[in-house]
């Protein structure tokens, strides 16, 4: 039982710390190229921005959608801690991920700005 409240609790911890730091980052960000900039968010197959949005949108969704996943298993306990490794290596992929992704929405952004 202890190797599940670890885990879960780390995975937490993950979540809420790299969901902040995406919004610092962010923020940053924001105050570089202005909150109505249009930044690229999504890239066709050739790598062509092909989905623009508002820089205050593009560069807010992922990190608030970590901090929300961290609520999220935080609730659904009993669903992470039924196969705890597994799903905690599944976890840090999936935020490894999401974290190069909001990177790179950062650096077009920096570029488009």
């Amino acid at each position: 039982m202890n190797i599940k409240n670890n885990l879960l609790e780390r995975s937490i911890f993950l979540l809420l710390i790299i969901g902040l730091s995406l919004i610092i980052i962010s923020i940053y960000t924001l105050l570089k190229i202005g909150l109505h900039t249009k930044i690229p968010v999504h890239w066709d197959i050739q790598g062509n921005p092909d989905l623009f949005s508002p820089a205050w949108l593009g560069l807010s969704i992922i990190p608030f959608a970590l901090i929300a996943s961290a609520f999220l298993v935080k609730w659904r306990s009993h669903v992470f801690n039924s196969s705890p490794l597994k799903n905690y290596y599944a976890l840090v992929f999936a935020i490894i991920c999401v974290t190069l992704g909001h990177f790179f929405i950062v650096y077009k952004s920096i570029q488009v700005g």
